[in-house]
């Protein structure tokens, strides 16, 4: 390909696999009649005759059987939108008066809603479920906040109990939740109690002592949730919950998080309210009929899967020498040059990537943070407020960061790699051009990244701000890239003597969690291990094999994430159709038996027609006996 050739032609050049269409649904087939199942039943004896002539009656006289129902569609699951009362201003809403007087003032300064909280926030006030989705910045946390706090203030709450649970896929989120919370429920009082419930800190006996106290809202991650809720030890429980909350529901509701979910759920008291909030709704009503009850589907005027935030500016970087050291030549080029004075948050496939070019930058003189997965949480939450108080201007992430973080003033993103799905990338880009802002985006491409993917993100962005594409001049590629190649053993250095460290903190870790086992005077259980050591988990091994088992299946689309639900929700005895790969290996497994049967028979056959056919082979087990090698024959 020449190098004047045009990327956009380059990308449209060759055709395309495009999913094939799905099949027609077939008839349902017709209901046998009332009277040939009469016929089939009844026959022989006299009183069976009389049975059948009053049957056949019976069967004329009523009224005709029922059409099979419909298969289910959002048409007729959701609630229509046009039922959806919106309101202009925070009082049209119908939220209580210290709520506005909170929005208006400062710190806040919320004037007006935005749409997807004028949409919301009326359906939640008369306790209906809700599915909501809404482009990135735009409110949804106060649109879930608001009515569970106007719904605090109109209740009694001189009995503490908890009343609200606020799930959360990320820790960070979690947290970012929370200080939206105090901040719309600062002027109420007595004050709302809010816990904070996640993992990565030593803090449980805390986290315990805390929901022990029944708070108003729990703000949570499943997992430690639903350790608290397994290993409880105190008046704490799920019982009084009345609302329940999963923020970024798309991520909630796979299959990592579904067993979790499920056990939650059956904890909460029936008739709980239930609603779900994203930027990247699923479609698929199946996998939501589960949790929710004739919920009001709210878009906030914003088709969630088809675009990004309207201010937006989409750029593409295509990397010639598809290479990992030429892609952080181009990175390095962007971060030094292009967007030297800017806040940038780059995207990473991996933690070990994230972790080796912060190395990188660090040698080359451009300081930046990490947030990724193998740091602890004070690490993370500590590199996430240097980036929110401007302190370091670049934060390398992979895509624990990617779904609802709002950190202001991100002037750029970048993807290092390709997203996988449309669904990260919205969420990755959804960084920056939040609330009304500005932002830009800026992707590097190879020649080997799908061209499906790359024409499908091309059209994410608003017809008022085209896509375009940044290039980046080869002679400063190749000067960077010797700076890394030169920079390499520094690298290498630095990240061996971090693993050095780190084996070392691990080793010192395990010396004082066994100095703690072994403390004397503390009541002991099975295995020598201290009552408030010792704790369980909600699934046992053969849950966790199922869970699995459905997982893999899910991944391979060889079944829907409503059939996991159903055979999680059916517990052990739970069973789903075999795939076609599991008939394969079947059919293969009885071909194998089969096969060592036959020749079983053959040698059976040998040994009867010759009986000399197998004294060689009883001479060779005597020489061994005789060598002492075998005992038996």
């Amino acid at each position: 390909m020449n190098e004047g050739t045009d990327w956009f032609n380059w990308i449209g050049s060759d055709s395309i696999d495009t999913e094939k269409p799905d099949g027609a649904i077939e008839p349902a087939a017709e209901l046998k009649k009332g009277s040939d199942k009469v016929r089939d039943r009844f026959t022989g004896s006299k009183q069976n005759k009389i049975r059948q002539k009053e049957h056949v009656k019976k069967v004329t006289t009523t009224e005709p059987e029922e059409e099979p129902k419909a298969a289910m569609t959002p048409e007729t699951f959701f609630e229509a939108e046009g039922q959806i009362e919106t309101g202009a201003s925070w009082r049209e809403l119908g939220l209580h008066t210290l709520l506005v007087r909170t929005l208006m003032s400062e710190p806040l300064c919320f004037f007006e809603p935005t749409s997807v909280q004028a949409r919301t926030i009326p359906v939640a006030l008369k306790s209906r479920d809700v599915c909501a989705s809404a482009e990135t910045g735009s409110g949804k946390t106060a649109a879930f906040g608001l009515p569970i706090l106007h719904r605090l203030l109109q209740s009694d709450r001189s009995r503490p109990r908890v009343r609200a649970v606020i799930l959360n896929p990320t820790r960070e989120l979690a947290v970012q939740t929370v200080e939206m919370l105090n901040a719309l429920a600062s002027k109420i009082t007595p004050a709302v109690r809010i816990s904070l419930i996640v993992g990565g800190k030593n803090d449980r006996d805390k986290q315990r002592a805390e929901l022990n106290t029944l708070p108003d809202i729990v703000v949570a991650t499943p997992a430690r949730l639903i350790d608290h809720v397994t290993n409880k030890r105190g008046p704490f429980d799920l019982s009084t919950v009345e609302v329940l909350i999963l923020d970024e529901a798309d991520r909630v509701l796979q299959v990592d998080f579904m067993d979790q979910i499920l056990e939650i759920t059956r904890a909460l008291p029936h008739g709980h309210q239930t609603m779900l909030f994203s930027a990247t709704m699923t479609e698929q009503v199946e996998a939501l009929v589960e949790v929710l009850r004739r919920p009001v589907r709210i878009k906030a005027e914003w088709d969630s899967r088809l675009v990004v935030a309207k201010r937006l500016h989409q750029e593409f970087v295509r990397v010639r020498t598809n290479t990992v050291p030429h892609r952080r030549a181009v990175l390095v080029s962007l971060l030094a040059s292009s967007f030297a004075d800017n806040t940038v948050i780059v995207f990473f496939s991996t933690k070990r990537d994230v972790h080796e070019t912060a190395a990188l930058l660090s040698v080359l003189g451009l300081r930046a943070v990490e947030l990724q997965g193998d740091l602890t949480q004070a690490q993370r939450l500590a590199n996430l407020g240097a980036f929110r108080a401007g302190s370091v201007r670049l934060i390398l992430c992979t895509d624990v960061a990617a779904r609802g973080l709002d950190i202001p003033s991100v002037d750029v993103v970048v993807n290092f790699t390709l997203p996988q799905t449309i669904e990260t990338y919205v969420h990755r880009v959804g960084r920056t051009a939040r609330a009304k802002r500005t932002g830009r985006s800026v992707t590097l491409f190879g020649d080997d990244d799908p061209r499906a993917m790359l024409k499908r993100l091309m059209t994410l962005g608003s017809k008022d701000v085209p896509v375009k594409q940044r290039k980046v001049p080869a002679d400063a590629i190749s000067t960077r890239l010797e700076e890394i190649q030169a920079a390499m053993p520094a690298v290498r250095d630095a990240l061996a003597q971090e693993a050095a460290e780190a084996e070392l903190a691990v080793a010192e870790n395990m010396v004082a969690k066994a100095e703690a086992l072994t403390v004397p005077g503390r009541k002991k259980t099975v295995g020598g291990l201290r009552e408030d050591v010792a704790r369980t988990w909600f699934m046992g091994k053969e849950r966790r094999k199922q869970l699995a088992d459905l997982q893999r299946q899910v991944r391979k689309g060889d079944i829907t994430e409503r059939d996991a639900f159903r055979a999680l929700k059916a517990g052990g005895t739970g069973k789903l159709a075999p795939t076609e790969d599991d008939k394969v290996m079947t059919d293969a497994r009885r071909a194998v038996r089969a096969a060592k049967k036959v020749n079983r028979a053959k040698k059976l056959q040998a040994l009867t027609e010759d009986p000399d056919a197998g004294k060689v082979h009883l001479g060779r087990a005597k020489r061994y006996n005789d060598a002492g090698r075998r005992k038996r024959l």
